[in-house]
């Protein structure tokens, strides 16, 4: 479940596309990131956090992250770190990939309020721009996808399509 945008420049004419949300292997998707981040892939701090958090949740999400320093558009997995809420039925858990899907259902139908059952942010992950290699880089706000300046020259990009998905 997710969706596709394409934007196109005005006026250089470059075509962006990026895609956002989760696939249909949700669940292998999300025992090999849970895997790669265990290995070290993600970093040190990640890997520490995979074995000392029970559960371990993860959000595996894509989702668009703008550098701050030279405007670098990137859609990578979102990679934060939850835990669940103080009052969630620990004795009953279900799989992690459960939990942080249901968590992904109500973020979608922007329903954003804490759930007894559900989880809550415990850390973001620190991505880095793939041009520059800044650290000071943020995930895109819905505003921001309205209007997306070209990173190629600052124009800003013309909304060209969303394709929902799943």
């Amino acid at each position: 479940m997710g969706r596709d945008y394409e934007y196109i420049c005005k006026n250089c004419g470059k075509k962006y596309t990026f895609t956002f949300g989760i696939g249909y292997f949700y669940p292998l998707d999300y025992d090999k990131t849970v895997e790669a981040i265990k290995n070290g892939d993600y970093g040190q701090e990640w890997q520490q956090l995979s074995q000392t958090k029970d559960p371990f949740l993860v959000d595996i999400e894509n989702r668009l992250y703008i550098c701050n320093d030279c405007g670098n558009l990137q859609d990578e997995t979102c990679l934060d770190i939850y835990e669940l809420n103080d009052k969630a039925d620990k004795e009953n858990i279900k799989e992690p990939y459960d939990i942080m899907f249901s968590h992904f259902i109500e973020r979608w139908a922007e329903e954003e309020e804490e759930d007894d059952e559900g989880c809550h942010l415990f850390k973001r992950y620190p991505h880095k721009c793939n041009r520059c290699n800044s650290t000071s880089i943020h995930q895109a706000t819905e505003q921001e996808l309205e209007e997306l300046p070209c990173p190629n020259c600052g124009t800003l990009n013309e909304y060209e399509a969303a394709i929902d998905w799943d």
